[in-house]
């Protein structure tokens, strides 16, 4: 017990310290999931765990100005021909996706005939498209149950290592400047 009431004073004292010196930042779970600071610093970076709840908070990074989105994929409007992406990272439907042990490749596998021939579909649309930049933003679930989008990084098609059964997406960044 004395353990827990001492760690609770350190906790206080570093509170207090950090409001003394202005550099107290609450803990604010609609602002913890805006893309507001993200903006505003420039860029967005693996290595920072940057986590959204909603597709539009990742979108607004990228020009987004509208009021919902719900669907798996958005082409950014800027002429670039890059795409965000917000795979589910297990088995649902029509696919069964997964991202690397090392986080450098996606594997987007098809379950099922209708799976497949989206694949087909996919892949002669990145063949006419080959500029195109794949932002990723996973969906998983955090302690709390949670449905959140991380982003793990910028991938591009491995047309080489796809085939009519999965396509393989090779990371080429880390980090992605806001536009």
């Amino acid at each position: 017990r004395q353990n827990v009431d001492d760690f609770i004073e350190k906790v206080k004292s570093i509170k207090t310290n950090n409001v003394a010196q202005d550099s107290f930042i609450p803990w604010d779970i609609d602002s913890k999931y805006s893309a507001d600071h993200i903006i505003e610093r420039g860029h967005l970076s693996v290595a920072d765990n940057v986590t959204f709840r909603l597709q539009t908070e990742a979108l607004r990074c990228f020009g987004f100005n509208g009021k919902g989105y719900q669907k798996g994929a958005w082409t950014i409007p800027d002429k670039t021909g890059d795409w965000v992406w917000f795979p589910r990272l297990y088995l649902h439907n029509n696919w069964n996706n997964s991202l690397s042990n090392d986080g450098n490749h996606i594997y987007e596998k098809a379950t099922n005939e209708a799976g497949k021939i989206s694949i087909a579909k996919q892949l002669e649309d990145f063949r006419k498209n080959r500029n195109g930049n794949c932002i990723v933003f996973a969906k998983a679930k955090d302690n709390l149950g949670l449905n959140l989008l991380r982003y793990v990084g910028t991938f591009k098609v491995n047309e080489n290592e796809s085939n009519e059964e999965q396509i393989r997406f090779d990371k080429i960044h880390d980090k992605e400047d806001i536009r």
